[in-house]
């Protein structure tokens, strides 16, 4: 027994000391990091709660916690897919913001303080993912890219369901690749994040579009027909209270989801798919802030995976390859069957690719060692930095809840019941906030 024992902390003493040795060997690469992080942190946090989003979803999320909080009912079903679809995702969502409305006792805060921890996870797993598929530098060269951005920033401020699309596209485009190339356990937190991810928008489904194209092409083992089995009833238990919800709620007469695909689907067509074209590399606009970028976006996937193949030339370079080009060309294929209505919002899955791409080619340029490539390349992104850092911090504070916040308070509209029945609107979670939720909590004291 106690050979035993001395045999498991000479282990946790060999792990503790190659941490050790790998944080003193790259330690210039882990200050940058930190920086980094403290940084993306800092940018996200900056004048909170005069720029955070708070309106139609981050006001039902509050609700919602409420209702939890104070009424002890807990949600079985997650925010609705689309106003008029009829259907909801998955709760787990709702189970992330519970306990920040817990911590900060109900006040909206709560709602950008989950976002920004949400966007940090999300900036912690693209760090992570492009640091194991490239290196740390083209990782680093990723994360300065994501942090800069006045497009990422302001999304990043925005607790909504639609937010975990960047992480769970990350963290599916990790695992999906360690499967193929022949990590067949990966398979069970694959399908986890498939699963997490019907808690987040709509648009997730494509994963499982990638991941059914893709499934031909898993290792040929006898563990690989176990391991699907498992991951469908993971899948199968995470969204369970929706599916239950939504039958008995119609009663036999089919699901709201299907009954919303069959409304909405007019089959594939070519002038369909060439019109979507722009939607689908809609990110990398975004991101840019130029419509200049929308004559080659789409180029850009497949020359990445061509110098990518040509640089490495093995079946993992292959694989990566693919995939990067199917996380873009799926959603495009999928949406030109599909009649109803496209925002930009709807293609934030590709935005780790984006980053991938762009951190990659970056990286490639420096290593020619060419003095007038890599001013080049440093006069750009220093552009690129000053822009949009400026622009961030020119922008005028004030949001729905700052401006809301004027009106509603204890002093002004005391006995004001004109927007409490308007339930997801900013003024009717303050009214109930500051005049009856913190007065009462105020005199039970």
């Amino acid at each position: 027994m106690k050979i035993k024992k001395d045999k498991k902390s000479q282990t946790q003493l060999s792990w503790i000391k190659s941490i050790k040795d790998q944080l003193l060997h790259h330690k210039s690469e882990v200050i940058i990091f930190l920086l980094l992080l403290i940084v993306f942190i800092f940018l996200r946090s900056y004048q909170l709660e005069s720029r955070m989003s708070f309106n139609f979803d981050q006001v039902n999320g509050a609700w919602m916690a409420k209702d939890a909080l104070v009424d002890h009912h807990w949600p079985l079903t997650g925010p609705v897919a689309k106003q008029n679809s009829g259907f909801s995702m998955a709760p787990l969502y709702y189970y992330i913001l519970i306990p920040f409305y817990f911590v900060f006792n109900l006040h909206p805060i709560a709602s950008g303080i989950a976002a920004v921890f949400i966007s940090t996870l999300t900036f912690l797993s693209i760090f992570f993912v492009i640091k194991y598929l490239f290196n740390t530098k083209v990782a680093l060269i990723a994360a300065y890219i994501d942090l800069v951005s006045v497009y990422i920033i302001n999304s990043d401020k925005i607790d909504w369901n639609a937010g975990l699309t960047v992480l769970t596209s990350a963290l599916t485009f990790f695992f999906l690749y360690k499967v193929l190339v022949g990590k067949t356990r990966m398979i069970i937190p694959l399908f986890l994040t498939l699963g997490f991810s019907l808690s987040g928008d709509f648009t997730n489904i494509f994963y499982f579009f990638i991941v059914s194209v893709c499934i031909p092409f898993f290792p040929k083992r006898k563990e690989t027909l176990l391991y699907l089995i498992l991951g469908v009833i993971i899948i199968m238990l995470l969204i369970s209270p929706v599916l239950v919800s939504d039958i008995i709620s119609r009663k036999g007469e089919g699901t709201n989801a299907l009954s919303y695909l069959g409304t909405y689907y007019h089959g594939f067509h070519l002038t369909r798919f060439l019109q979507l074209r722009r939607d689908a590399f809609i990110e990398f606009v975004m991101f840019f802030g130029n419509d200049f970028v929308s004559y080659f976006d789409f180029l850009l996937p497949l020359i990445f995976g061509f110098l990518y193949y040509r640089q490495n030339k093995n079946r993992e370079a292959i694989i990566l390859s693919v995939l990067s080009i199917l996380w873009f060309f799926i959603p495009w294929i999928v949406f030109t069957a599909y009649s109803g209505e496209i925002t930009n919002y709807y293609f934030y899955m590709t935005r780790p690719i984006i980053l991938m791409i762009l951190a990659y080619f970056t990286y490639r340029l420096f290593l020619t060692r060419k003095i007038i490539i890599m001013t080049c390349v440093l006069l750009f992104w220093g552009y690129f930095t000053v822009n949009n850092l400026l622009n961030f911090f020119q922008e005028h504070p004030g949001n729905d809840f700052y401006n809301a916040k004027q009106i509603i308070t204890p002093e002004v509209n005391a006995h004001n019941t004109s927007v409490r029945h308007i339930y997801s609107t900013p003024e009717s979670y303050l009214q109930f906030y500051y005049e009856d939720y913190k007065n009462f909590n105020l005199k039970d004291n």
